[in-house]
């Protein structure tokens, strides 16, 4: 691996579609929803059922969706708006093969709508097809999520379908974070989509003087914080809380020492 990682990021839905971005660390802020308080006497009005093409109307569960297609995660977050009644998702990322043989080390990272909320439709699917995303929500506890790629001729092309379920998501802020290494030497990355992808993380200058990599590599953060990838030429792993991770950087084959590391989102 050389100048970058053998990852990148585009956009799959929105003002510009399959196009390959380095977005800044402002597209990290994201809109939110506040749910009203209903105050008085008078009671919320009930939510509406989904009714998914022959299938039961059924409500959805709420909160963070995780699921995995081929070892290539997938992930988004499912909000209620009263004021239009509606069902909203945003900070959709899914993981796809970017290269042939396929491997889950080798991916390109879609980020579906990242500035704006996108509303589900009655039936439960995304409307996305237009982006070339399919499925929708299935269940109260289920949804499908399906996406082609072409990374390549014969076997390096197909589609993958991910099966999705309600998670509880550790808390990882987005924003501009500070990566310090061991050596002294502090780097930057960005944090982005409801703390879903760690953007950036340049490897340390040290790695040069042992005939290592260089460049940066980009992680998804797993439900539970863990961000980690594993290539022939480096491993990087991250473990993340709401402000602070901690990890370290491999080179295999023993020619260059393990490089520890500690990153912190700093107070504004």
């Amino acid at each position: 691996m050389s100048g970058r990682s053998a990852v990148r990021r585009r956009v799959i839905a929105g003002a510009v579609a399959a196009v390959a971005v380095v977005l800044p660390a402002s597209t990290a802020a994201h809109q939110s929803h506040a749910l009203s308080n209903v105050t008085g006497p008078v009671s919320p009005a009930p939510k509406p059922t989904i009714t998914p093409p022959g299938g039961a109307p059924f409500l959805p569960t709420l909160g963070d969706w995780e699921g995995t297609a081929n070892g290539f995660p997938a992930s988004f977050q499912l909000l209620y708006d009263p004021h239009s009644s509606s069902y909203e998702f945003k900070d959709m990322v899914l993981l796809q093969p970017n290269g042939c043989p396929v491997s889950s080390w080798h991916y390109s990272e879609g980020l579906v709508s990242p500035h704006r909320l996108r509303t589900l439709r009655h039936d439960g699917t995304y409307g996305l097809t237009n982006a070339g995303l399919g499925g929708g929500l299935t269940g109260p506890h289920s949804a499908l999520l399906t996406h082609s790629y072409n990374a390549g001729s014969g076997s390096c092309s197909g589609a993958l379908k991910w099966k999705l379920h309600p998670a509880q998501r550790r808390t990882v802020q987005d924003g501009t974070w500070k990566l310090q290494f061991a050596d002294g030497e502090s780097k930057k990355f960005t944090v982005l989509a409801g703390g879903r992808l760690a953007t950036s993380i340049g490897l340390p200058s040290e790695l040069a003087s042992c005939r290592g990599p260089s460049g940066a590599v980009d992680l998804f953060i797993a439900a539970n914080g863990q961000a980690r990838v594993s290539q022939p030429d480096v491993a990087v792993s991250l473990k993340f809380s709401a402000t602070s991770a901690s990890g370290e950087i491999t080179v295999p084959g023993g020619s260059c020492p393990r490089f520890t590391m500690t990153a912190s989102l700093p107070k504004h």
